[in-house]
């Protein structure tokens, strides 16, 4: 499973999911399954690369570019998942 859509399951689960220092942070912890808490640690630092990519172009795009900062997450999302619906 590719990165970008395990992160989309976690967002359909209600979840939201960040990355601190290398560590991943997953809330509300309450609501996190036993399924997808595995499958966040098989794929780490793939969604670790991943998240770190889209803060990035997200922040370029949003100061650099001059776009919303929502417009900006929504174009980063588009350029790394080649065109993937959120």
């Amino acid at each position: 499973m590719e990165a970008s859509i395990l992160i989309q399951k976690i967002k359909a689960h209600g979840l939201d999911i960040r990355a601190v220092d290398g560590n991943l942070y997953i809330q509300p912890r309450d609501r996190i399954t036993d399924h997808i808490r595995t499958q966040v640690q098989n794929l780490k630092p793939a969604l670790l690369d991943f998240i770190e990519a889209y803060e990035e172009r997200a922040a370029i795009m949003e100061f650099d570019g001059g776009i919303s900062r929502q417009d900006a997450e929504a174009a980063a999302w588009i350029d790394l998942t080649k065109g993937q619906t959120p």
